[in-house]
């Protein structure tokens, strides 16, 4: 008997606080109608409740600076450059050697060297952002570009995205699901994607632990207090201090991907020696299993940008990144042959312009800072060769040819 009663006490507290977590979200779900919180941020709020003197958000993290960046563009980019660290690295190397001048990984957002290439070739000075973050996959580039300009409607859209990809951004073993980047966690919070939610995460309980905290009042609200009402936000920014590095240091900096940064605190020196890095180990584990659950999931949000790109009329070029011999042969050929055939279809699919340099002979050893990476020389190749790739292609070039867009309206 006190078994039984015992049993109907506990179900009788489940059933009280099932009932009264539904009132309390209930009650927020009400108040949000008067502006007390909002459910989903756009980009500018999103930057500015993360500000620079708060460390326990998500300001100072690379996808924080590139929002930030976007943002204070005077004029809507023209050309918006996507990719993970095989692109970044290129495009920082090639510019800080081209210019003569240390870069820093921070502030520098735009792919100088392709906008000089592509300013010779139209006669007149064409803008391209660097959107590109090191350890970024598939997943991130789709939210990336929804957060920045195609779900916004009040900005002016790109005339041309240029995408780099590579097997990793697809099926990286060392990340147990697409939601577990930190460009995910910060750009999910402006672009909800949507029916894609159910492939971003590893198990069940990540899944509900997500619904829970973007769909139930509650759990957004929690989200909200902590990122406005942060402990950081009461201390004096004299008392958050940056920690220094040096040039030496530019690798970290480059392929870093979940540390906070600031500016003036990692950079490309615009000369310095050879250097070669067997990284060979490293993607061994990345490409453990060649075809993880991962790998449709990505695909998936690589097909959905796709889609939406064509949609909003903007020409794409997808790059396959160069890579060393060495590094490919990490996976058989039968993935190779489906991961091209698969890209190839998604891009036929959706309008995009398809450029395959994976195994390209004109990117020697010489050209590479590891078996993936592109030092100065290969990164001016790189540059050089999507430019040509645009130049040639009129498809790419119909918006290009046009007069530059609208400057952006003040916020």
């Amino acid at each position: 008997m006190p078994e039984t009663t015992n049993t109907s006490k506990y179900s009788s507290r489940f059933i009280y606080a099932l009932v009264g977590f539904a009132l309390v979200n209930l009650v927020i779900w009400k108040t949000s109608a008067f502006g007390l919180f909002t459910p989903q941020k756009d980009i500018q709020q999103l930057v500015q409740q993360n500000d620079e003197a708060d460390t326990t958000s998500m300001s100072k993290t690379w996808p924080w600076w590139i929002a930030k960046s976007y943002l204070e563009e005077k004029q809507t980019p023209e050309v918006v450059v996507l990719g993970d660290s095989q692109m970044a690295t290129a495009v920082f190397t090639a510019d800080a050697k081209a210019s003569g001048k240390k870069v820093d990984v921070i502030g520098h957002r735009h792919v100088e060297g392709l906008e000089q290439r592509l300013s010779d070739k139209f006669t007149r000075p064409v803008s391209v952002f660097n959107a590109a973050t090191a350890g970024s996959m598939a997943s991130d580039h789709n939210l990336i570009a929804r957060s920045l300009f195609l779900d916004n409607i009040d900005s002016e859209k790109p005339k041309l995205v240029v995408i780099g990809i590579s097997p990793r951004i697809f099926i990286d073993n060392t990340l147990p699901s697409a939601s577990s980047t930190e460009s995910f966690r910060f750009f999910s919070q402006c672009a909800d994607p949507g029916k894609l939610s159910q492939l971003a995460f590893g198990d069940y309980f990540g899944q509900m632990s997500w619904y829970i905290n973007k769909c139930l009042p509650l759990g957004r609200l929690k989200g909200e207090m902590q990122t406005t009402y942060s402990v950081a936000k009461l201390l004096p920014k004299s008392t958050i201090k940056a920690k220094k590095y040096t040039e030496e240091d530019f690798m970290k900096g480059m392929f870093a991907s979940s540390t906070k940064v600031e500016k003036d605190t990692w950079f490309v020196p615009a000369f310095m020696p050879y250097i070669f890095k067997d990284n060979t180990a490293e993607y061994v584990n990345r490409y453990a299993n060649p075809n993880p659950p991962l790998y449709a999931s990505e695909l998936a949000f690589f097909g959905d940008l796709l889609e939406r790109l064509n949609e909003s009329k903007i020409p794409t070029l997808i790059v396959m990144m160069p890579s060393l011999g060495p590094n490919r042969t990490l996976l058989p050929d039968t993935f190779w042959k489906v991961y091209r055939s698969n890209i190839s279809t998604l891009c036929d699919r959706n309008k995009a312009t398809l450029v395959d340099l994976s195994a390209s002979p004109d990117f020697v050893i010489d050209n590479y800072l590891d078996t993936v990476h592109l030092n100065a020389s290969g990164g001016s190749k790189l540059l050089s060769n999507i430019a040509d790739s645009i130049s040639n292609n009129h498809q790419l070039t119909a918006g290009l040819s046009n007069q530059p867009i609208a400057v952006k309206a003040v916020q």
